[in-house]
């Protein structure tokens, strides 16, 4: 079963750099030039646009059904538009429920503010993605921003997603890998691929299947590297794709 991986951060942590070493990455893009960095070189990779409109969530599922028809060659890539695919990159999933939210939930005639009828139509047009996620032929990788939460009766923040409503517990069980993108001290990247708790906050991470085991440290990878793009090993590691260079 190919592995679906949330990739969470603060804009500017390298998300987007991050799911560009993934194999052959095919961009699903919500966000305004959100992929132009994507790939070394300046190169953008390969992929569609979605236009922010009541139809973008319909959108994006029409593409992950197209998709789940195809089938593989013998180093785990597809065909897809035009384009050799090796795996899908959703950017970004916040987008994807706050255009959601302001062009379908909110304009319609029954939902003229977020009360529980429109939390619940907006939770009930988000989970076909949520679903259509899974058995794919390969991989999915889907950004996602955070934001801080206070937890009730703690000085301790809650790093977590930057979603509405409870589509956020159906993220947290969807997904057989969240990396947490963080800055340390030194101005060096790591990803998070266990919750961890410093003295002011709590990150949101998971590896279920341990396969970052072997190269992490106590939960954390570091992916810092001279010009800013991260090395392929974290992908390597959650793809198991043998066309990385020294596989």
């Amino acid at each position: 079963m190919s592995s679906i991986t949330c990739v969470m951060g603060d804009p500017g942590s390298g998300k987007t750099r991050l799911a560009g070493t993934w194999p052959h990455p095919f961009w699903i893009n919500l966000e305004s030039d959100g992929n132009t960095t994507a790939l070394r070189g300046g190169i953008k990779p390969n992929g569609i646009d979605v236009p922010r409109g009541n139809t973008a969530v319909a959108s994006v599922v029409n593409v992950l059904n197209e998709v789940r028809g195809l089938k593989p060659n013998a180093e785990g890539l597809i065909e897809y538009r035009g384009s050799t695919v090796g795996s899908l990159v959703v950017d970004s999933v916040d987008a994807l429920q706050e255009t959601d939210k302001y062009m379908a939930v909110i304009p319609s005639t029954r939902y003229k503010s977020m009360d529980e009828r429109g939390w619940g139509k907006l939770a009930d047009d988000m989970w076909p993605f949520a679903v259509n996620l899974n058995d794919l032929p390969v991989p999915v990788v889907v950004i996602a921003h955070v934001r801080e939460r206070e937890i009730p009766g703690s000085s301790v923040m809650d790093v977590t997603w930057n979603l509405q409503g409870s589509f956020k517990i159906t993220m947290n069980r969807i997904f057989s890998e969240i990396l947490m993108i963080i800055i340390s001290s030194d101005n060096k990247r790591h990803v998070l691929s266990q919750p961890f708790t410093t003295g002011t906050r709590r990150y949101t991470a998971k590896d279920r299947h341990g396969r970052l085991t072997a190269i992490s440290t106590g939960g954390k990878v570091c992916i810092d590297s001279a010009d800013g793009y991260p090395p392929n090993d974290v992908a390597a590691a959650i793809t198991g794709w043998s066309g990385y260079a020294g596989s």
